[in-house]
This record gives C-alpha cells, structure tokens and sequence, in this order.
C-alpha cells in the first residue's frame, strides 16, 4: 500500500481517537458505515469525495487533514 494511503488512515484514526469517539458513533457523526470507518482507518481504502465534505461541513479544513495538519486536543 501506499505511504499516503497509510498516512490517511493514521490522521482519520487520530482523528477519532481525539474526538473520544467509537467506530460506530464517529461513523455515524461523518454518516459513513462502520465498516467504511474500519476501511479507512486500517489503510484497506482511501476517503472519498462524501467523507471530505463531511470533513468540511464539520469545520475541517480539507487541505491542513491531507497536507499536514497535526490534530491537537
């Protein structure tokens, strides 16, 4: 797998790890699937466009997730 790949899936995990969320209600938060969540956060998938306007419409910036934001508590 790719090292982006990777990277994506190590940001959306920490991502939810901050948040204090589980799996399903993080899912559920962005309103992707359970399984969908497990997908991006084990690098087996990469978001797609619905999961980045979820991103935005949550207040995240698109372009600090992909490009090196480092997510803070």
């Amino acid at each position: 797998m790719s090292d982006t790949k990777y990277n994506l899936s190590d940001k959306i995990k920490k991502l939810r790890m901050l948040t204090g969320l589980t799996q399903y209600d993080f899912a559920k938060y962005f309103k992707i699937s359970r399984s969908t969540l497990g997908a991006l956060e084990d690098g087996r998938a990469l978001p797609n466009l619905h999961f980045y306007k979820q991103l935005k419409k949550k207040g995240i910036s698109i372009h600090e997730f992909v490009f090196g934001r480092k997510f803070k508590k």
